[in-house]
């Protein structure tokens, strides 16, 4: 606006000069220099616009400049003086419109560090907030903290107290005192996590035995308690120690394993009908939907969920032919993959089949497919760009580990197994028996050359695909919950310290695979709790139908029952998971939040589902007097 006003003043100044016998070019000339001057720094005023404004001054300047002028005989007026007037102005016109260059690559510098500033403030706010939030937040009734964590706490207060110079020394000495008594205490185990009732915390005494059956404490009461040896999880240097040079710089056309005749034979025939091909092209344009109801999916294919889900996964990617994958071994392996889940409510090959009670129902109506968990695995792993992390290898061993890993799953749990000496917890020595049996079973698959699907691997691709799958299916053993999140929870610290975990591209993932894909899974094998509601009752319908039944014959054998498990227990379900999602599910999904990208519309998923036990808990204690007498009837007929 302003140069539009200059502009106008400009023009009236020069015809008021026509008719003059002399012109007086030092006012327009300056009016017009002014009127640069301020368009080349005028605020905000993009280059191009300061550049078509200076060319439109120019060029009026100059046409009024030469319709002015008397070149007549005897005039003062030359036209040497009319050049070097454009002279002039075309020089002051080139180093505004410089000046203008210059200030608005200026300008666009100072966005860009300001837009820096500000997304670092953000972060660093957010980070701030979460601090406060958990300053805030009661403590919870029992203690999880890892001995090591507390080791890091505590060196981290006397590390910011020295830095800031305002360390006492009875402070100073107090921490690092603490800190060689838990080292001296733990020499054992660092990671597992003093699972002890603080002092007067108001425990219910079915979380107590809960605590006690499933991650099989020799103690568990209001003091800390000793513990037996455990195994440890490794921090890994590189992504899989001695097999990581296997993963690049192996050919992966090298036939190691290859039995002569394998890749020859005629391959499965992939006919599915008219309906499961509708849901096989359903599922691919489905591959990035959180919610997707897998007990449909597998009623309407006739149980076919991990069949049609791998291959919608490995054509997304390519894996079939970047790999070298025989088309028919594979439709061989993941047919017989998923034929291997037993008929059992909960772990089938929909992550389960049927109650072995209700053999007369239709199977494919209570299947929760094994699928379900790789789905949620492979949406996780996309929304929070960990994809580019992996290697085509990395990721195939990731989905068949995720698809097989509850294969043959008998529907009772490792305690059940260990108690009854069933020939599974003898052959693997009571250490996680269903979790070792069901990598077994992947590879006895695998053992038969027409459905070895690791056929095209060298032998150190083989092993390294192999050392992923087995980290991977272990580490859902639920014994060895607390132990890999204190390791997850300390690669955070040292990532967010800057330490010698963080990568320089900021992704701590690439410098450890193998923790990142052990979160996922870990989170794909429960995400039914982070599902909508109605997916997530339907799902829990089922594994409280699974748990009754091991409970019942726990009972009739005279075996110490889980109360997650006890049909008597029933009215205190809500509870009950009230209590799993505080201690297991929500403290995974807040880490991963911490250290992963687009976890927000899941923890509202949880957050709901949490808020609706809650609820449902509270009405149960309302009633919960006046149900007894009931039960008891019940019970005593």
């Amino acid at each position: 606006m302003v140069v539009v006003v200059l502009l106008a003043i400009s023009a009236v100044l020069i015809t008021t000069q026509i008719g003059h016998n002399q012109l007086m070019l030092r006012w327009p000339l300056n009016t017009l220099l002014v009127i640069l001057g301020l368009s080349s720094v005028s605020i905000r005023m993009r280059c191009m616009q300061n550049l078509i404004v200076t060319v439109t001054s120019d060029l009026l300047f100059i046409l009024l400049l030469f319709i002015n002028q008397d070149y007549t005989p005897g005039s003062s007026t030359t036209f040497a003086d009319f050049l070097s007037s454009i002279g002039v102005l075309v020089v002051m016109s080139f180093i505004f419109v410089h000046s203008s260059f210059q200030n608005e690559a200026l300008r666009r510098s100072e966005y860009v560090h300001m837009r820096r500033v500000m997304q670092q403030n953000k972060i660093l706010q957010d980070k701030l907030e979460q601090v406060e939030k958990q300053k805030r937040a009661p403590r919870p009734d029992i203690n999880m903290d890892s001995p090591l964590e507390k080791i890091l706490s505590r060196l981290n207060i006397v590390l910011a107290a020295c830095r800031t110079e305002s360390a006492s020394k009875p402070d100073v000495v107090s921490n690092l005192t603490e800190v060689v008594q838990l080292l001296e205490a733990n020499t054992e185990s660092l990671l597992r996590p003093d699972l002890h009732v603080r002092d007067g915390a108001a425990v219910d005494s079915n979380a107590v035995r809960f605590m006690t059956t499933e991650f099989q404490r020799d103690e568990f009461s209001g003091a800390k308690s000793r513990r037996a040896g455990v195994g440890r999880v490794s921090s890994v240097p590189s992504r899989y120690g001695r097999h990581a040079s296997a993963i690049r710089s192996a050919p992966i056309k090298e036939n190691a394993q290859e039995e002569p005749g394998a890749v020859g034979k005629k391959p499965a025939s992939l006919d599915l009908g008219v309906e499961k091909n509708i849901v096989a092209a359903e599922l691919s344009r489905t591959l990035l939907v959180w919610d997707v109801d897998f007990l449909d999916v597998n009623e309407r294919t006739g149980g076919n969920a991990i069949l049609l889900l791998s291959t919608a996964l490995f054509k997304e990617h390519n894996l079939i032919s970047e790999l070298g994958i025989d088309t028919g071994i594979f439709e061989r392996f993941f047919t017989a993959l998923q034929q291997r889940y037993l008929e059992v409510p909960y772990h089938n090959s929909a992550h389960g089949r049927v109650d072995r009670r209700r053999r007369d129902t239709d199977c494919t109506e209570r299947r929760r497919p094994g699928a379900d968990v790789c789905h949620s695995f492979y949406n996780i792993l996309i929304k929070s760009n960990q994809l580019p992390v992996l290697q085509p290898i990395e990721l195939m061993a990731a989905l068949i580990a995720c698809f097989g890993h509850d294969v043959a799953h008998p529907g009772f749990n490792n305690s059940y197994l260990i108690n009854t000496g069933a020939p599974e917890a003898i052959l693997y020595n009571d250490k996680a028996v269903l979790e070792n049996m069901h990598v077994a079973e992947i590879f006895k698959l695998a053992s038969a050359p027409e459905m070895n699907i690791f056929h095209s691997l060298s032998r150190s691709q083989y092993k390294a695909v192999r050392s992923i799958m087995i980290d991977m299916i272990l580490s859902t053993d639920l014994a060895k919950h607390f132990e890999i999140m204190s390791g997850f929870k300390i690669k955070l610290q040292s990532v967010q310290a800057g330490g010698a975990d963080a990568a320089p591209s900021g992704n701590w993932c690439e410098k450890d695979v193998l923790m990142m894909l052990r979160i996922i899974v870990k989170i794909g094998d429960i995400a039914h709790f982070a599902k909508t509601n109605k997916l997530h009752m339907r799902w829990n319908d089922l594994v409280l139908e699974e748990f009754y039944h091991q409970g019942d014959l726990e009972i009739e054998r005279g075996l110490e029952v889980n109360p997650l498990m006890d049909r008597r227990l029933r009215s205190g379900v809500g509870a009950n998971q009230v209590f799993f999602i505080n201690l297991i599910v929500k403290p995974l999904f807040e880490a991963a939040q911490t250290a992963f990208e687009g976890f927000t519309p899941v923890m509202k998923e949880l957050e709901s589902n949490l808020a609706f036990w809650q609820a449902y808990k509270g009405d149960a204690e309302e009633s919960d007097i006046a149900r007894q007498s009931t039960i008891e009837d019940c019970l005593a007929t």
